[in-house]
């Protein structure tokens, strides 16, 4: 019905095919870091949310045979995920927190003197 287009029957240039790729090299900020932020979340917030107070590092004495830390030792990787987890607290609304025993007394005490 249509017409195929032309395809271009001109040769490439055999100077680009010779030309090597421009070394990359990486700044001093980037020669520091282990690895690298992500643009865009690899979950979506309201699963981060409900379930980041679970995550913990895993342990020998969950059944693990061998654990290996690929960036650091398990004391540095220890301090990042409490440092991570402890902003994640204080930047993340969470949906699931509920008061305490404490809390339901103490605000029904206030309730009562009103």
């Amino acid at each position: 019905m249509g017409k195929t287009p032309k395809k271009d029957k001109t040769p490439r240039k055999e100077e680009e095919e010779d030309e090597e790729p421009p070394k990359v090299e990486l700044t001093e900020e980037e020669k520091k870091l282990c690895f690298r932020v992500p643009v865009m979340n690899d979950i979506a917030s309201q699963v981060l949310t409900n379930s980041f107070a679970a995550y913990a590092l895993p342990e020998k004495a969950e059944g693990f045979d061998d654990i290996k830390f690929e960036w650091g030792n398990e004391s540095a990787c220890k301090d990042y995920i409490g440092k991570w987890m402890a902003k994640k607290k204080i930047e993340t609304r969470i949906e699931t927190l509920q008061p305490g025993e404490w809390f339901t007394a103490q605000q029904a005490a206030f309730v009562k003197s009103l």
